[in-house]
């Protein structure tokens, strides 16, 4: 129990002593040295803490072992050599304190004690400081071989001091990239015809993209596993992908006669009728993929959630914006993107022409889930209220849902939306319909867990969970207002 204790008092030092001022000195380094532009990430501090904490467990548990040697005069000389400090001196008794291990060394204080009795030393201590002084007593512990030492650690301490800055210069995405461009290669070119109308539309692309439709049919997710194709009356079902468990699948979009859809870290695509399913990206997880003119635009998980795009076969890929975007649409031409202002502490809705031109303003706030109808612009802010701002003055945005909005939907009946469960927070509890001005709010279809609000034809689906938790998919005719089941 003692030495337990011990080995916690040594770790514990250890973090003190060395893990908090290189903590210090890395945020130093990084932020005003090298003025990168980022906040320094808890994470790297507790991975260097939790590096620092296991080689201290088993670098430096204390040990005690035996050595020969052929006189105690024969051991002070050995170790008399400029390594170790001679604090106490007793009749065939040394204790030593290291030079070296700077900056350790100085703070912690951690000794060696060496007792010699017939023809052997008995020597007591850390494990890293004994490891040194047996080498030093055999002679092996020559300058050449702590040089190399040292320099292989350096390197070491160089390479996990790099990682964050690596990061932030985009060098591990850059690996992404290459082996996204070889991948790719393999990937059939198909030219496209009909590539003028988006993939979705913004309120399911929202709302995950769980359903789309083209001219003739709807296509919609079921069970977050399984893609289904169905006649505008959502009759005539056939299974495109049925799977019992696995990736699900969302944010579908469709071109010609192909669905583009996510599923885990990559995207696929599958043709209509259900054959010719292949991925062509599988490089991490993407947000908020939108399909416009030809490229597929999204805000990309793997490198600071800035804005990329690629070509409909996944080649072309480059990054489009760079700007840490929370959220993205499209809409005439333009692309809507969210971001907070650097150094400004607020949020900022800005627009760019799909050429990269024409960069301009549009609201100074935080917003998640941009929709846009007619001349006003729905979001939902920081707060997680459902705001609306004319675009066509520069009025304050208009609160219409004070409440925390899970998500919501724009429709010919008015605004679908759900609120954070108390428990879940996302998806919502209780499905509620507002107008679009923010009168007759009411709850419409008592339900939890509502999530993938999806308007496709006359009807808005969505899944919810009834009294029996049973996770179900659910209509409703925005023609008549009725709700029914999906079987």
């Amino acid at each position: 129990m003692r030495r337990k204790n011990s080995m916690i008092i040594l770790i514990g030092k250890r973090l003190l002593f060395f893990s908090v001022p290189l903590i210090a000195a890395l945020y130093f380094v990084y932020e005003v040295i090298f003025g990168l532009d980022f906040s320094f990430s808890w994470m790297f501090a507790s991975m260097y803490a939790a590096i620092i904490g296991l080689s201290t467990a088993l670098n430096y548990r204390h040990m005690v072992i035996d050595e020969s040697v052929e006189s105690f005069e024969k051991l002070e000389a050995q170790i008399s050599k400029g390594r170790w400090n001679v604090v106490e001196k007793e009749e065939n008794r040394l204790v030593l304190r290291p030079k070296f291990d700077f900056p350790y060394n100085k703070l912690s204080k951690d000794v060696v004690e060496a007792e010699y009795s017939n023809g052997s030393v008995k020597m007591s201590g850390p494990h890293y400081y004994l490891d040194k002084l047996v080498k030093d007593i055999r002679g092996k512990g020559s300058i050449w071989t702590r040089r190399a030492t040292s320099v292989i650690t350096a390197l070491l301490i160089l390479i996990l001091v790099s990682i964050p800055i690596l990061g932030e210069m985009g060098m591990f995405w850059k690996i992404k990239m290459i082996r996204h461009n070889s991948f790719v290669k393999k990937v059939e070119e198909i030219e496209f015809k009909n590539t003028s109308k988006p993939g979705n539309s913004v309120v399911n692309t929202n709302n995950y993209g769980y359903g789309a439709e083209d001219g003739e049919n709807i296509y919609y997710v079921e069970d977050h596993l399984n893609l289904i194709k169905a006649d505008k009356d959502l009759k005539n079902r056939t299974y495109l992908i049925q799977k019992p468990s696995g990736s699900g699948i969302n944010r579908l979009n469709i071109v010609d006669d192909w669905i583009y859809y996510m599923s885990g870290q990559s995207i696929n695509r599958i043709k209509t009728d259900g054959t010719v399913n292949e991925i062509i990206y599988k490089q991490g997880y993407l947000l908020d993929i939108n399909i416009e003119g030809g490229w597929i635009y999204f805000i990309n998980f793997s490198d600071r959630f800035y804005i990329y795009r690629m070509d409909l076969n996944g080649r072309g890929l480059e990054r489009f914006l760079d700007v840490e975007s929370s959220d993205i649409s499209i809409y005439n031409g333009r692309l809507y993107f969210s971001h907070e202002q650097k150094d400004e502490d607020k949020g900022s809705i800005e627009s760019i022409g799909l050429d990269g031109s024409d960069r301009r303003i549009e609201l100074e706030d935080y917003a998640r889930d941009i929709v846009i109808d007619g001349s006003y612009m729905y979001f939902i802010s920081d707060d997680y209220g459902l705001y609306r701002a004319n675009m066509d003055d520069s009025s304050a945005p208009e609160l219409l849902v004070g409440q925390k909005i899970s998500s919501f939907t724009i429709t010919d009946m008015g605004i679908f939306y759900s609120i954070h469960g108390e428990e879940v927070g996302y998806p919502g509890d209780g499905l509620y319909l507002i107008q679009k001005d923010g009168t007759g709010n009411q709850m419409y279809y008592e339900t939890f867990s509502v999530e993938g609000l999806t308007k496709v034809g006359k009807w808005l689906l969505f899944h919810s969970f009834e009294d029996n938790q049973y996770l179900t998919l659910k209509r409703i005719d925005l023609d008549s207002g009725e709700i029914e089941l999906i079987d």
